[in-house]
């Protein structure tokens, strides 16, 4: 391997997913509330560390800020990916859609619970601006 690569991560162990989705529940309004005069984003920061720190107490190897961010990231999007039935891309297209949605485990309940369903769905009676909205 060469000096400007680097090791590549391990993988999350299911004791530091759920660390990770604990610690985000527990610190949810700091690390996705807006920004305020009382949550920066130097408090945010905090609060990500406190997540790191949470998951790097279950975990053989200590974890980065940016590990748990990324995971977090990816961990939300195959929720989402998973209610809105995308599991698999080339049944989509054919006839009869392919296999049934799978159901949610109880983690991808969880952060679920926690993205809210607004994320997945989109909101009710919301404006649809995909189409001519000016009407001269």
């Amino acid at each position: 391997m060469s000096s400007s690569q680097r090791a590549r991560a391990r993988n999350f162990s299911s004791d530091e997913i759920s660390a990770l989705e604990s610690a985000v529940e527990k610190h949810y309004e700091g690390l996705f509330g807006k920004y305020s005069s009382k949550l920066t984003k130097e408090a945010k920061n905090i609060k990500w560390q406190k997540v790191a720190q949470a998951v790097s107490i279950v975990s053989n190897n200590p974890r980065t800020v940016l590990e748990c961010k990324v995971k977090w990231k990816n961990v939300k999007s195959t929720t989402k990916d998973k209610i809105a039935g995308k599991t698999s891309k080339t049944f989509m297209n054919k006839t009869g859609g392919g296999p049934p949605r799978l159901p949610l485990t109880n983690s991808e309940e969880r952060v679920a619970a926690l993205i809210g369903t607004n994320v997945i769905n989109g909101l009710e009676g919301g404006i649809d601006t995909s189409g001519n909205v000016h009407n001269y």
